[in-house]
């Protein structure tokens, strides 16, 4: 009696397939982004979001260094997620970590 093991590597490969197919996505439309001056506009405002979260991070870890890390483990992620969420075309995620990181800095 043969075991089949074909639906066990399946499983085993599936997240990098899924990994593979988010960069593709992820890829081409960096591409069309690099194609055109109008749908860069949104990922520059995105990058530059992303340095004043920053800059304001740096900000509060001077005046409350005890409070690095919640912000370190609640912004950065955050920040990470509006670009990626964006190029992937998740532009409803994008946004609720723009919203996020709104209140964080509010």
């Amino acid at each position: 009696m043969s075991i089949d093991t074909k639906g066990e590597e399946d499983r085993k490969n599936s997240p990098l397939i899924f990994a593979k197919m988010m960069y593709g996505e992820a890829e081409e439309n960096v591409k069309f982004m690099e194609s055109s001056s109008e749908a860069s506009k949104p990922l520059k405002l995105l990058v530059d979001l992303w340095n004043y979260i920053e800059d304001a991070y740096l900000g509060c870890y001077k005046k409350f260094p005890t409070i690095s890390l919640t912000l370190l483990c609640g912004v950065q992620p955050q920040c990470s997620s509006m670009v990626y969420n964006f190029l992937l075309g998740n532009l409803s995620a994008c946004y609720m970590s723009m919203r996020v990181c709104a209140l964080i800095f509010d």
